[in-house]
């Protein structure tokens, strides 16, 4: 009988020996082998919520006569990340090479951004065509940066009717509101400065939208 018993606790210790050498050979497999390729998988697809401003209103005469409107202009924008603690990302050293800008200058003014707690910063605003072009035709260079649209305001009688209607400015650090309040005012928002800008602002500035994009791990949109 002792045999018995000792063959059986043997039987025992093997099996639990195979159990979890397969368990290992597995753990191996899926963290070591396998691993870019899950990881790849896991960050390639996520949804992200896109605030979206609505456009700002405008200012008619009494006859119907255009005072103040929009016009749309295209930044080249990138996330926060493109600024690590070694300085500028691959997507931001290439850009900043291409379109041979002022490396410390513009660093400079991306941290101001950064440090306001906007959640993508301009490298170049007002872009041209050349700029959206290299953006456009080489993304797969340079993941992380994105043309977007920006509505900047237009006063069609210049400063005519400046004291009435007065201007808008970047929103201050004081007048922002919660980040995941997306009718609160956030970095980068513009705001009535004076006048009927500024009485009016609620009026004009409408209530911001949300929607859903899918984003790959570099954050650019695919879907």
């Amino acid at each position: 009988m002792p045999d018995s018993h000792e063959f059986q606790a043997k039987i025992l210790r093997g099996v639990v020996l195979l159990l979890f050498g397969v368990l290992g050979v597995e753990l191996f497999i899926l963290q070591i082998v396998m691993h870019e390729e899950y990881k790849g998988q896991s960050l390639q697809n996520r949804q992200v919520q896109i605030r979206v401003n609505a456009p700002r209103g405008r200012f008619l005469d009494r006859e119907g006569q255009v005072l103040a409107d929009n016009v749309y202009l295209a930044d080249i924008t990138l996330p926060r990340t493109c600024l690590t603690a070694t300085g500028p990302d691959s997507t931001l050293s290439k850009l900043l090479r291409w379109f041979a800008l002022p490396v410390d200058e513009t660093l400079v003014r991306l941290n101001e951004q950064k440090t306001s707690g906007r959640s993508r910063l301009t490298l170049v605003a007002n872009a041209e065509m050349p700029h959206i072009a290299t953006v456009e035709e080489r993304r797969r260079e340079l993941p992380g940066a994105r043309v977007e649209a920006r509505a900047r305001r237009r006063y069609k009688h210049g400063e005519l009717f400046a004291h009435i209607i007065g201007y808008v400015g970047e929103v201050r650090s004081d007048e922002l509101g919660d980040a995941n309040d997306h009718l609160a005012h956030q970095p980068g928002d513009r705001v009535g400065r004076e006048g009927l800008e500024a009485s009016w602002e609620v009026e004009l500035r409408g209530a911001a939208g949300l929607f859903l994009k899918e984003v790959n791990a570099a954050g650019d949109v695919i879907a």
